[in-house]
């Protein structure tokens, strides 16, 4: 008697093919090959692996996966309704989609995971502080000033309050950005976009190890006149506590290059190409400059960067999108 495989079962080789079509490329296996750097230096020092479990924001990445399981479900289910279409038809679709869609950002993941724990090697590889540079160079860059203290003419609870929460909408981007341009461009222009965004986070990193630096909070403390006060009363991030105990605990902070600037730049240099001239989208480029010109600021206002860390930031970002190009024209090539 012929035993009929279910259909689903049948199927599971193509998904296997589309797995592999979608992870073998040059972003997925650099991810691996930081990740693998990472583990080797752990080894080296005699530190932990850590689980992914115990990472800031993992959990905030698979739920917000888990939701785009949902929406991905919700958004077949809608579109099959004129079709007559079955419930495991739309759940097979679901799948694909999902599939698709955790490949091609499983790198993010990777890169979470990194950034997280290198705060823990960094000082182990390079136990110098070049915050004494880096102030010379912004002096050089402002004609003999210092940018924080520049600054600190502008301070006041309400716009203290606008830059803490322009600082924290860099994260929003990591949500919406990828399943924008999953839905919209697709294809070559999304592997771009993400593959540059990438590159440019895992340059970023290079440069913190490279370039160690605690910012002006810690750095040029003894100079501030004014705290950072909040619409409530307190203080934002007093150099006294929270920050003096994150640097105490894990070394130093991550400041030369700015991904808050380089990244955001790598997004607005790509909803500038793909977006300004289309009739209604070209809202959503306007929204990005709303978004990433205070944030620009804040990073600076909040005293958490130098002026050369946002140039330092613009170098790695352009450099991460002219290596996303060349490698997506090898994997188109090869």
């Amino acid at each position: 008697m012929k035993i009929m495989k279910p259909e689903f079962i049948s199927l599971i080789p193509s998904y296997l093919k589309t797995m592999g079509r979608h992870c073998l490329t040059p972003i997925f296996w650099l991810s691996l090959f930081f990740l693998g750097c990472l583990m080797l230096v752990n080894l080296y020092f005699g530190l932990p692996i850590r689980s992914f479990d115990t990472i800031k924001g993992m959990q905030a990445l698979t739920l917000n996966l888990l939701f785009f399981i949902l929406f991905f479900y919700f958004y077949h289910a809608v579109f099959s309704l004129n079709k007559c279409t079955g419930v495991v038809v739309i759940i097979k679709k679901t799948f694909i989609s999902t599939l698709k869609f955790f490949l091609r950002v499983l790198p993010f993941f990777i890169f979470l995971y990194i950034y997280d724990s290198i705060h823990d090697v960094t000082h182990l590889i390079n136990s110098g502080e070049y915050d004494a540079g880096l102030i010379k160079l912004d002096q050089w860059l402002l004609f003999g000033r210092d940018i924080a203290l520049v600054l600190e003419r502008l301070i006041n609870p309400g716009l203290t309050g606008w830059m803490a929460i322009s600082y924290i909408s860099y994260f929003l981007f990591y949500f919406i950005g990828p399943v924008f341009y999953f839905l919209y461009a697709k294809g070559r222009f999304f592997d771009l976009v993400l593959g540059a965004i990438i590159l440019t986070n895992f340059l970023g990193l290079l440069g913190y190890i490279a370039v160690p630096c605690v910012g002006p909070l810690l750095a040029q403390k003894n100079l501030f006149t004014q705290q950072l006060v909040m619409p409530s009363g307190e203080i934002y991030l007093s150099s006294g506590d929270l920050a003096a105990a994150y640097v105490n605990n894990r070394g130093s902070f991550h400041c030369f290059p700015s991904l808050h600037f380089g990244v955001t730049f790598v997004w607005l240099y790509y909803a500038w190409k793909l977006l300004r001239k289309h009739k209604w989208l070209k809202y959503f480029y306007y929204f990005h400059w709303l978004v990433f010109l205070p944030l620009w600021f804040s990073t600076l206002y909040l005293r958490w960067h130098y002026v050369s860390d946002l140039i330092g930031g613009l170098i790695v970002a352009m450099l991460g999108i002219t290596l996303a190009n060349w490698l997506i024209k090898i994997k188109e090539t090869s």
